[in-house]
């Protein structure tokens, strides 16, 4: 039997595309003020987790999430793709009214069906097969260790499907996570399970 690891997952905090209600997906959206606000808060409230190592996404709203958290312990930020979220395809950059006029059927259903195809972009089971992939190396890379990685709604949500999964929660039913949130992962005996989902009443102290 091998010692647990710990997977702190972030979402990013509040981003210049959360708040015009743009589909960002693979677009650097850079942080607001009260999002970087957000990351620091979460890292305050890691800060006295023994993380060893911090990882992220390559787009700028996570990396600089995650930053907050690796500055408070010494460490540096290794970045990788994998850690995107969703390649957003022809949704890129469009507001919400605009995705629901011009695609009414995919819109009312990629969020329902994790097979469903964002025009031009990837299915929310693609991005759940490379978190999965990305997660599990870097879990067995850290073993008996505490991690941190930054990512996006999106992706986490693809994430931990399979966790909802086996005990019997639909795609369709699993909340978004909110900005800046934790949710923390467990890797043992070779496999993931989930402990806690989306934390965030840390936040409690940022503005509303």
């Amino acid at each position: 039997m091998q010692d647990e690891t710990v997977i702190l997952l972030l979402r990013h905090g509040e981003s210049e595309a959360n708040i015009n209600k743009i589909f960002a997906g693979n677009t650097d959206a850079p942080l607001t003020e009260r999002g970087l606000n957000q990351a620091k808060i979460t890292a305050l409230y890691l800060k006295d987790k023994n993380i060893s190592a911090v990882y992220s996404s390559d787009l700028s709203r996570a990396y600089c999430t995650a930053c907050e958290t690796a500055r408070l312990h010494g460490l540096d930020v290794v970045k990788d793709k994998r850690l995107r979220e969703i390649d957003g395809g022809e949704w890129e950059g469009l507001k919400e009214e605009d995705r629901r006029r011009l695609y009414p059927d995919a819109f009312q259903m990629w969020a329902r069906d994790i097979d469903l195809h964002i025009p031009g972009g990837e299915s929310p089971k693609e991005v759940q097969v490379r978190m999965h992939e990305c997660i599990l190396e870097i879990a067995e890379k850290h073993v008996g260790q505490t991690v941190c990685v930054a990512s996006h709604a999106g992706a986490i949500r693809s994430l931990c499907a399979l966790f909802f999964e086996r005990d019997g929660v639909e795609f369709a039913d699993i909340p978004w996570v909110t900005n800046a949130s934790v949710t923390t992962l467990v890797y043992k005996d070779g496999a993931l399970s989930m402990k806690e989902y989306g934390y965030d009443r840390h936040q409690i102290t940022d503005e509303k």
